[in-house]
């Protein structure tokens, strides 16, 4: 919130150095700071220069994170897909979810701005074993609606996770393989429930 670039990685370093875990980090520091960024934001109590700053050095933050989680880890489970629909500007909820699951061994791919269309070529081209669509802005929901719905339709074994303050449980009814990451420290746990239970597939 005050711009202080050096203050913010070196308070996270400093967390590292005292044995706190990155998805603690996640999801006790870093994801109620964007939350609260989003609040001062709406309120009009910080204007988008401010804004942009906050969010560029969470960017930041994450890039120095996500190299200490990576360390020699080699891509050797399951490939996953993760993806933020066109019209949706806040990915750093779901860069978080990616960089869990890269650093568990995942063979991840992440994609910001796609629309639904573009989604269903990447899922057909990549074919990944898991999806997870984050949406943290309400214009946004349709499209997320409309991409599980195509998704079941066209891929109905692949699970679906989804992950951000504009999805809820509603979006799940009446579909099978699919469910809301309600923690963001609990990604990697998700998932690996998610690919040990077969998507039942409905019958014709």
């Amino acid at each position: 919130e005050r711009g202080d670039a050096e203050l913010a990685e070196g308070v996270i370093a400093m967390a590292i150095e005292d044995g706190l875990p990155p998805t603690t980090l996640h999801a006790e520091v870093i994801a109620p700071a964007l939350h609260h960024i989003g609040e001062l934001a709406e309120a009009g109590e910080m204007d988008s220069d401010r804004e942009k700053l906050a969010l560029g050095i969470t960017r930041r933050v994450l890039a120095t994170l996500y190299r200490y989680m990576l360390g020699g880890t080699e891509p050797t489970r399951e490939r996953v897909l993760l993806a933020v629909l066109e019209g949706d500007p806040h990915t750093l909820g779901l860069q978080m979810v990616h960089d869990q699951l890269a650093a568990a061994g995942y063979q991840t791919i992440f994609d910001t701005d796609v629309s639904v269309e573009q989604l269903l070529a990447k899922v057909d081209r990549q074919t990944p074993q898991l999806i997870v669509l984050g949406g943290t802005v309400s214009t946004t929901v349709s499209s997320v609606e409309r991409a599980v719905k195509n998704l079941r339709a066209s891929h109905p074994d692949i699970p679906i996770m989804l992950r951000g303050a504009a999805l809820g449980r509603g979006l799940l009814d009446g579909q099978p393989g699919t469910r809301v990451l309600e923690r963001i420290d609990e990604s990697v746990k998700a998932a690996e429930e998610m690919l040990a239970a077969p998507v039942p597939v409905p019958s014709m």
